[in-house]
């Protein structure tokens, strides 16, 4: 229940990369992202944030079902 600073925003977006997204809500300021981190030691789930948004659009891709032509 703490703010990120702009100094450690690039590297805490950074480690977002492999963790789990359980939830994306839109509201009227953006959208609400919940992220699930893992705890490296014991891989089991270690810090959750919180990140809130705002933009024009969103693209979400997910490798494991585009087929041989989106490749």
């Amino acid at each position: 229940d703490e703010p990120v600073n702009m100094l450690q925003w690039d590297s805490l977006i950074k480690s977002f990369s492999g963790n789990y997204l359980p939830c994306i809500e839109q509201d009227e300021d953006g959208y609400l992202l919940e992220v699930e981190m893992a705890d490296e030691e014991d891989g089991c789930q270690g810090y959750t944030y919180l990140v809130k948004v705002r933009g024009t659009d969103i693209t979400v891709t997910w490798e494991k079902y585009l087929n041989r032509v989106q490749k």
